[in-house]
């Protein structure tokens, strides 16, 4: 839940801005940071602030995914700001957000390593975005963890779960090869599962299937 954090402005001419409220919850985005931005709009007075470049600016203070500004007479500037809530790695040094935007951390700090790395060409982001989006609750129905989602440039589909396993989606028929490798996750696999490397979904109605010992298995299945 956000609340008001009060910056100190100084006296100004023509309806002179004293007071600045920022609305939001604010964790990572530090009030100095805030406060050096909105210092250097305020001169002119309420009434003269060029709100568009004092938006811009504060959108690009590392951590702000959304800002609104909003003049509040006779005396008070109210800047709402939402911070970007990271949902994957987008390569090494970028995260995506949970709009499916990416942007760049000033570090990639430790806490990020436990993200699931999304990976394909740029202009693909928001259909991974929405891939893990829709995707990732339904492998924790499974009990299994995505670490990473994978587009290649035929636009062919990879995942990677936590626990090293590969499953080879392709670029066709995604529904239903996910739900033949629920089937076999749920029956023939489950009691073999720590002794598989590699599951190729990528048969019209069959798999392969290629254990730590590089043992390889294929199977006919019937739909």
């Amino acid at each position: 839940m956000g609340g008001y954090l009060y910056l100190r402005a100084p006296d100004t001419v023509f309806l002179p801005v004293r007071d600045v409220k920022v609305d939001g919850e604010l964790r990572r985005v530090e009030a100095k940071q805030l406060q050096r931005v909105v210092m250097r709009h305020l001169t002119p007075g309420l009434l003269q602030i060029d709100m568009q470049a004092l938006r811009s600016d504060l959108r690009g203070i590392a951590w702000v995914e959304s800002v609104w500004v909003r003049r509040v007479p006779p005396s008070t500037l109210l800047i709402g700001v939402t911070e970007h809530e990271p949902v994957a790695r987008w390569g090494r040094a970028q995260l995506l957000g949970r709009d499916g935007s990416i942007f760049e951390p000033p570090t990639m700090a430790g806490e990020f390593a436990t993200l699931p790395l999304l990976a394909g060409p740029a202009e693909m982001q928001r259909e991974l975005h929405a891939m893990y989006t829709r995707y990732a609750p339904w492998f924790r129905k499974l009990r299994l963890q995505l670490a990473e989602i994978e587009l290649d440039e035929r636009r062919s589909w990879r995942v990677t779960l936590a626990d090293g396993v590969v499953i080879e989606l392709g670029r066709e028929q995604f529904v239903q090869r996910l739900q033949r490798f629920a089937s076999l996750y749920s029956g023939p696999l489950r009691q073999e599962w720590e002794t598989v490397k590699r599951i190729d979904l990528r048969y019209t109605n069959g798999v392969a299937v290629r254990w730590r010992d590089d043992v390889l298995h294929t199977a006919v299945i019937r739909e």
